[in-house]
């Protein structure tokens, strides 16, 4: 079911397991290790996460798990190239419309889909290897998701100021409603930071960073530093 559709499959997860205590990201700041973040914080956390997720997935995350629970911690994950505008559908409210009507739920392709697989694998798993690894070469990889990064969000960058109401919109009702909310903006690769620079977009990226701490307490991570400059802690530039 994950490997069809991961945003309804979390949705679903995060229905059945919500936490009042929560992080909203893409892939780059999801799957972390939530047991030993209760360990050292004392704070049982849940994520909401979108695979390939844009800002406008990340704010409609906010508000559906503020729909499942009353939230108290919320940190959501910014980072600069999933902060565009986008023609694609809101992957959040997609999923969340199929959730909330289980008639919509039950003929879903997605869900079709995922009964099939969990069926067949049931009754005849001897073409399943879940250790298996995929060799690839890195640098070649590395490279591509360098170009893709660079045709896909910087030649043709537009900032989305429009956005920044919405997410002041959620810290406002924060406010009110005593919700401390955070953002972070991931560490990535120092090729994907020199990336930003080399094609004149440094100044949107300062802006950006300006914009969300004017809006609520802001953790940068995303600089030059022994983590971000070591390539063998990434699977890919992001």
């Amino acid at each position: 079911a994950y490997s069809v559709n991961p945003v309804l499959f979390n949705l679903l997860e995060f229905k059945r397991n919500p936490s009042s205590s929560i992080t909203i990201s893409d892939s780059r700041f999801a799957q972390k290790n939530l047991q030993l973040i209760e360990e050292k914080s004392g704070l049982k956390f849940s994520e909401v996460f979108v695979f390939d997720g844009m800002i406008k997935d990340i704010i409609s995350g906010f508000w559906f798990a503020n729909s499942q629970i009353h939230l108290k911690n919320v940190y959501i994950s910014v980072s600069f190239n999933n902060f565009y505008v986008s023609q694609r559908n809101d992957l959040v409210k997609s999923a969340d419309v199929v959730i909330k009507d289980p008639l919509l739920y039950s003929f879903n392709l997605n869900v079709i889909n995922a009964a099939y697989k969990c069926i067949n694998l049931k009754y005849d798993n001897s073409n399943y290897d879940s250790t298996s690894v995929i060799n690839f070469d890195k640098m070649s990889f590395w490279n591509d998701i360098l170009i893709k990064t660079k045709n896909r969000f910087y030649l043709n960058y537009s900032f989305p100021q429009e956005y920044f109401a919405e997410l002041k919109e959620i810290a406002d009702y924060c406010k009110v409603n005593n919700i401390n909310l955070y953002f972070v903006v991931p560490p990535t690769s120092i090729d994907l930071q020199n990336l930003i620079h080399e094609n004149g977009l440094t100044e949107k990226k300062e802006k950006l960073l300006s914009e969300l701490s004017g809006i609520a307490k802001t953790y940068n991570l995303d600089f030059v530093n022994p983590i971000t400059s070591n390539r063998e802690l990434y699977y890919d530039p992001n």
